[in-house]
């Protein structure tokens, strides 16, 4: 993800072509005077430059195509460091005291609501239209799906307050059984849907982010129909439907899913119908699973050690982050064993990944190592 200085130039005014959120080098007067000639409302993205969450909505959210067309017809968008020049007293009068904070207000500078942290693009879009559109409220959302209404729009909109309603929560458990729950009612919605209709970039949704297992309704469609939809989505469905299986050996690989036999083999046998492996990156992969499935902890470690090297970036991720649950119950010296091979690894590794792998050698070696 890296890039080097030179070409961010240049990844710069290849994404002000593009219909990006249009964030206008003006005072924050200026974007209310702007407002009231517009008839629009003031967006404030406050931010500071030690944020990272800040950074990652800067280069990876308000870039898309899809959100500078939902937010630039309804909003005067500005940029606003709290730490510097009027943005400091902004962040007072606002009472901002965490980042990212995102305000709304009228052309006269009256809040209408904020909204805070890093999200993708379509929480953003529903933190926005709640606080814009009396109609999308949570609260009024909740009502229509009970009411039985069931466009795109709404399901959408629904399956993330359940999920954003766990998440307040802080509750591991609920958070999962928020997710399953979204994840059902969404399969379930998109199988009442004609052929048309799962086709449609409307429900794209369903595919971006509740296709997430080989046998999910959605999935099954896309492998049945890829060629039948349209061009202009047709890259993107590919790749989710690649996701997928890349998904099912990555927790495989991580011991996050016990292995069923019948299930790896259909993924197996999938991958090479549709051709995923062309690239032979699952047959290091597959070579993991086996070797665990054989049931000797040491012999799997002495594996690990001599093949590591083999997976790709993201598999051994996988592999790492979740490596001592694949010595549960195991001896101590099993588990030191393991913890051995993750210590070699370290040197390698970016800091994301080592800061979970690490997590992995506490467990493994226990508190006092």
């Amino acid at each position: 993800m890296k890039r080097i200085l030179s070409s961010i130039s240049i990844l710069c005014l290849c994404l002000v072509a593009m219909a990006q959120t249009n964030f206008r080098h003006i005072t924050f007067s200026e974007a209310k005077a702007a407002a009231k000639a517009e008839n629009k409302l003031v967006f404030i993205d406050f931010y500071t430059e030690w944020c990272g969450p800040c950074k990652r909505m800067a280069t990876a959210v308000f870039p898309l195509k899809e959100v500078g067309d939902f937010i630039n017809p309804k909003f005067v968008c500005v940029k606003i460091d709290a730490e510097k020049g009027e943005g400091k007293d902004l962040a007072k009068t606002y009472k901002v005291n965490a980042y990212p904070t995102f305000v709304i207000t009228d052309a006269e500078g009256n809040e209408k609501g904020r909204f805070v942290g890093m999200m993708d693009e379509d929480k953003l879009k529903v933190e926005i239209e709640r606080l814009s559109d009396p109609n999308k409220s949570p609260e009024r959302i909740k009502q229509r799906y009970a009411e039985g209404e069931r466009t795109a729009e709404l399901v959408s909109a629904y399956a993330a307050i359940i999920v954003d309603d766990a998440m307040e929560t802080r509750s591991q458990s609920k958070i999962i059984a928020a997710k399953e729950k979204a994840d059902s009612l969404v399969q379930a919605y998109f199988k009442g849907l004609s052929d048309a209709e799962k086709l449609s970039s409307d429900n794209m949704f369903v595919y971006r982010k509740y296709t997430m297992n080989p046998y999910d309704a959605s999935t099954q469609f896309i492998l049945k129909n890829l060629s039948k939809f349209p061009e202009s989505m047709r890259h993107d469905i590919d790749s989710i439907s690649r996701f997928v299986f890349d998904y099912a050996v990555y927790r495989w690989i991580g011991g996050e899913r016990k292995l069923d036999k019948a299930e790896y083999d259909y993924v197996k046998a999938t991958v090479k119908k549709m051709g995923y492996n062309a690239d032979k990156h699952f047959d290091a992969a597959y070579a993991f699973i086996d070797e665990y499935a054989k049931g000797d902890k040491q012999a799997f470690i002495d594996f690990c050690a001599a093949n590591y090297t083999k997976l790709d970036s993201m598999q051994q991720v996988y592999l790492t982050q979740s490596y001592a649950d694949l010595f549960a119950g195991e001896s101590a010296d099993t588990k030191k064993k393991a913890a051995r091979f993750l210590r070699n690894q370290l040197p390698d590794m970016d800091v994301d990944n080592m800061y979970f792998t690490m997590i992995q050698i506490r467990d493994l070696e226990g508190a006092g190592h």
